[in-house]
Order: structure tokens, then sequence, then C-alpha cells
């Protein structure tokens, strides 16, 4: 099976659909500096990995909806303000349109909904936006931190998701950046198999941005995972204002 993969000019992302599923079901976003309608508005970069819950008929949908909710904030700047509660706001509310979509729920989950990490940066501070079991790792010289709690269940259900209504609720948290640090978004295809913090430990082995994310992906396939994987990897090069 081959990895695909996509390069802008400081971030890079890899994926390949898990072996046992018909489509794949992740999706993401890079919306970087370099694409003109995102340097334009000035509302800084957005990247983004969603995973579309397995058990759900529509999850694959939903994973594509909450992405390109994200076109939004470029689209319209001027209904998501520069700061992270609008962003919140405009997610929850992304989340209450896939809710209502549920027309035939059965089971321990509705008919719809997604798992995701959204990384808002604006000048030096990042801020994540996180729901259900992806992960985002934030690399400082050789310290790797997890950024992200995973909400799940012991017998692995998810228990917050992207189109679980009014009940919904994310973790947010901000972070100042600085130049040189390295931020990793990942599926559960990556995390099932390998802690994101260890896999994030391939930046030592190779750090270019292409070979990174490959190397990842591929890690995750030899330890056995069957899953979406999807592997998003920012390098913060310099600070943009």
């Amino acid at each position: 099976m081959n990895v695909t993969i996509e390069k802008k000019e400081y971030s890079s992302v890899a994926w390949i659909k898990g072996k046992t599923h018909p489509y794949y079901e992740d999706s993401f976003r890079l919306l970087s500096r370099d694409i003109g309608l995102v340097e334009t508005v000035g509302r800084g970069e957005i990247f983004a990995v969603f995973d579309g819950i397995g058990s759900t008929k529509h999850g694959r949908h939903s994973a594509q909806k909450m992405a390109e909710s994200l076109l939004e904030c470029f689209r319209h700047p001027e209904k998501i303000l520069k700061n992270r509660e609008s962003l919140y706001t405009h997610l929850f509310n992304t989340n209450m349109e896939i809710a209502s979509l549920d027309t035939d729920s059965t089971g321990y989950y509705p008919d719809v909904g997604c798992v995701g990490t959204v990384l808002w940066i604006m000048g030096n501070t990042a801020h994540i936006f996180h729901a259900g079991d992806t992960a985002a790792v934030h690399v400082v010289g050789r310290k790797k931190g997890l950024l992200t709690t995973t909400h799940q269940t012991s017998e692995g259900y998810v228990t917050r998701y992207f189109g679980q209504g009014s009940s919904f609720h994310m973790d947010v948290q901000s972070m100042i950046l600085e130049e040189g640090d390295r931020i990793y978004l990942m599926s559960d295809g990556v995390s099932k198999v390998i802690h994101p913090a260890d896999a994030a430990l391939s930046y030592d082995e190779s750090p270019d941005l292409i070979e990174n994310v490959r190397t990842i992906t591929k890690k995750a396939l030899h330890l056995g995972s069957t899953d979406d994987i999807t592997v998003l990897c920012v390098d913060i090069e310099e600070i943009w204002e």
C-alpha cells in the first residue's frame, strides 16, 4: 500500500487507508500561509486531523464536514474573530449541524460523528481544540509533550465527538511557540500501536518534514495498524504575525 503525502512550505501530511476499510475515513486540513487566501485575510494558519467514528453510518461524512468548515475562517473572516472563543463557537456549531443529520440512531453511537484535533496558530500563539482519540504532540528541542487527552471508555468507545450535539464540549489549551518548535497531529491509526510522544521520536531519525511523516506512517503499519493513518506535522520556522 502506498503512502500519500501532501507538502506545504512548513507543513506536511501523510495518509493511508486502513487495511480493513473500504474507504479512507479520516480527513485533514493544511490551511497554511502559502495559500493566497490564508495569507490575505490575516486569520493565522489552521491545521486539523479528523477521524470518522467507524461504527457510525456517516462517520466519514462527519469528518469531511468538520474539515471543510475550517475554510469558513478564511472565506468569511468577519464571522470568526481572532480569539479562541470564536473558533470554539464555530466548531461547536458545526458539531450541532452534524448532530442534526442524525436520523436513525442505533447502538452506543448515533448515526453520525467524528473525533478530531484542530491547531490554530496566530502569531506566536498556538490554540489546540480537541475531542476524542486523535492526538497532538509538541516538540521543543528534544522534549516531546503530549497535548491531548484520550476521551474513551475502557471498552474503547469515545465519549466526546463532533456530532454529539448540545452536550458536546472540547478540550482547549493555548501555548506560546518559539522558532524551531514542531507540532504533530495524528489519528488513532498511529496511537493504537504507538504512543504519540514515542512516534514523535522519529523527529530525531528524519527531521525532514516529508521523510518524518512517512517514517511515522510506515512504523505504524509495521507495528500492525489496520486503521486509517493520518500524520500531520507543522514546523515553526518563523513566527508569522
